[in-house]
């Protein structure tokens, strides 16, 4: 159902809002919705985009059967805290740009301006001490993945990627980590490990590694999910499904 519902979710990227083509803000197109995966290879994903399918299964996973829920906010300020993050995890970039998890350096040293830029966010987003506080609080148990919160705020932002690389495979477009000019180390180290170039098998691996030693009550609803969503897509499971694939080196 988490599934069915996040196609649901997402699709709404492909269809243009046509109040500002009426103005004259943006160029013509036709009324017609197109593909999913026709509008994603013409533009591509922003973050904003990514960052509200992320707040999208959070609470999706607040909200589901007890077995399914991974998010137990204790109150409606803990709600709106780990809300806001989801929605905003990315802003940061908004000063340094994306840098993928792909063994590039300068992924690991993102944290610091990260937290700055969402402080600034923070004072200007709310007069209330005590908001701002449980607000960067919580993306702070995010980035450090030492809370139970944090960590299911963590598997839910990379699982996002690969739930997004499954619904555009599904309809025809199917990223191949070989279409990079020069694969990083990491890169191939998943390519072993799934015997798969598709960056769909390759993300799935490294987010299962990345997320191995997470409480069960916190993996295995992710996990779940993934493996609904791969055997829909293809018919059946990931080939490296039942191998346990170790972190790359000194992947955080």
């Amino acid at each position: 159902m988490v599934w069915e519902a996040y196609q649901l979710y997402a699709k709404t990227a492909a269809v243009r809002r046509k109040g500002f083509e009426l103005v004259g803000m943006t160029e013509k197109t036709d009324d017609i919705v197109p593909d999913i995966a026709e509008s994603f290879m013409v533009r591509g994903e922003s973050d904003l985009e990514h960052q509200a399918k992320v707040a999208w299964l959070a609470l999706a996973f607040m909200a589901g059967p007890a077995g399914y829920r991974i998010i137990w906010p204790r109150g409606p300020v803990e709600t709106w805290a780990i809300a806001t993050v989801a929605l905003c995890h990315d802003v940061g970039e908004v000063e340094i740009g994306d840098i993928p998890h792909d063994g590039n350096a300068l992924h690991d040293t993102k944290d610091e301006i990260e937290l700055k830029v969402i402080s600034e966010m923070a004072e200007i987003y709310s007069t209330a001490n005590w908001r701002r506080s449980r607000m960067l609080f919580a993306f702070t148990e995010f980035q450090n993945k030492t809370t139970p919160c944090g960590m299911a705020l963590f598997a839910l932002d990379k699982l996002e990627s690969v739930l997004m690389q499954l619904l555009c495979e599904k309809h025809g477009c199917c990223g191949m980590i070989t279409a990079r000019e020069n694969p990083t180390e990491l890169d191939k180290y998943f390519m072993r490990m799934t015997k798969s170039e598709k960056s769909s098998d390759c993300w799935a691996a490294h987010t299962c590694s990345l997320i191995r030693d997470f409480p069960d009550w916190i993996k295995c609803p992710v996990l779940t999910l993934l493996d609904v969503a791969v055997r829909d897509v293809r018919g059946e499971p990931f080939a490296w499904w039942n191998k346990d694939i170790l972190p790359y080196k000194n992947d955080k």
